[in-house]
């Protein structure tokens, strides 16, 4: 039978996060910090207008680009809040999440046998998304003494006749590291000066800590060689609404819409509804939840920081930290698994998502505090009862 599967399929593996995740489903009283979602519901206000639209009969397809009302609100949000300049009507595509916008850019950009360069450790699905155009990965770690920051210096030392793209994610997943302005500015030159398009993966822009956000799209020199990418689900608590967007050149939309078009036609129009609302919502409503982090933030790295063998920097970007663990194991899988065996506590092993993450591991923050201090508690017993 596995003869008839392609290669392209056989390139990949399905990540360890999903392992951990079904591993949890045999354990009571489980405290997840694995799941990579915002703990709150989407906002009332989005999920009653797109009910309310999907009531009036807004079910149907949409053009593949997307609603050009949605677009036009989108384009706004550019203009407003990231200086990105971008033509509603030929400059924007609306996506089932970040991640079909992130693949429909490598399908258009990529061909077998090109490179794709990309932080380690990073996002699972970018490196199974690059095989599975059939180009190949290449890797440029970050450090943790450089608050787990791409350098530009690092990125060029990768650089090959083979590279076509650069992949960024600020704020990150895994680490919740961001980079800072000035070495997004000689990124985006970088770029230029080697003829990569440059795609900047935004997901949790509203979600910076000590760091202000910046999207390299706006750079009006540079504006042809970067796609710009965004996602509601994180932002707007809106995982499950699947829909996010990309912003770049004229050309490389009308081909991503192309390839959209061939393996979903569009984004589900009650997305796109709830997509429209959600850029309307008071900016107090995302700020809530940052400040929620912001505070998760604080209780997570201080527990950490008291527990012998375990220490985090505070990450400056998303709902992530990235715990170093490697003064009690050198293999992050085996530490995670033997905690959700031991306390029923559920973290993702850095290796997970790169070889530069083994001796970490992720914790999600998106949580409530009374789940984390249980967490920490529960992680101090196994320090003390299982630890050297």
């Amino acid at each position: 039978m596995s003869s008839i599967i392609s290669s392209r399929s056989r390139r990949i593996e399905r990540s360890e996060i999903f392992e951990m995740l079904a591993r949890a489903q045999d354990y009571d009283d489980v405290i997840n910090f694995g799941v990579g979602q915002p703990h709150f519901n989407t906002p009332e206000e989005i999920t009653d207008y797109a009910f309310d639209q999907a009531k009036k009969g807004y079910t149907h397809y949409t053009v593949n680009a997307g609603d050009i009302k949605v677009r036009r609100a989108i384009a706004q949000k550019l203009q407003s809040e990231n200086d990105i300049e971008a033509d509603p009507v030929s400059e924007i595509i609306i996506t089932v999440g970040a991640i079909e916008a992130l693949f429909l850019a490598l399908m258009v950009l990529v061909e077998s046998g090109d490179e794709v360069l990309l932080q380690d450790p990073s996002w699972v699905n970018y490196e199974a998304q690059v095989k599975l155009m059939g180009a190949d990965p290449v890797r440029v770690p970050v450090k943790e003494e450089n608050n787990f920051a791409l350098r530009a210096e690092d990125i060029e030392r990768r650089i090959s006749e083979n590279s076509r793209v650069l992949m960024i994610n600020s704020p990150n997943n895994p680490t919740g590291g961001a980079i800072e302005k000035s070495e997004l500015l000689k990124i985006a030159e970088l770029a230029h000066e080697n003829d990569l398009m440059l795609l900047t993966d935004e997901t949790y822009e509203k979600f910076c800590y000590d760091i202000e956000h910046f999207s390299p799209g706006s750079l009006r020199k540079y504006r042809d060689n970067i796609i710009s990418i965004f996602s509601f689900s994180k932002v707007y608590a809106m995982t499950g609404w699947r829909v996010g967007f990309a912003a770049g050149p004229a050309e490389i939309i009308k081909e991503m819409i192309k390839v959209h078009d061939s393996v979903g036609l569009c984004t589900p129009s009650v997305s796109q509804a709830a997509a429209y609302k959600a850029l309307q919502v008071d900016d107090e409503v995302v700020e809530e939840m940052a400040s929620t982090y912001r505070k998760n933030r604080e209780l997570l790295v201080e527990g950490i920081n008291s527990i012998d063998g375990f220490s985090c920097i505070y990450p400056r970007g998303t709902f992530y930290a990235f715990v170093n663990v490697k003064d009690v194991s050198q293999n992050s899988l085996e530490l995670a698994r033997d905690m959700l065996d031991r306390e029923q506590v559920v973290t993702v092993a850095g290796s997970s998502f790169g070889e530069a993450g083994e001796g970490f591991l992720r914790f999600s923050y998106a949580n409530s505090r009374e789940n984390i201090e249980e967490g920490l508690e529960r992680i101090k017993n196994y320090s003390r009862n299982y630890l050297d």
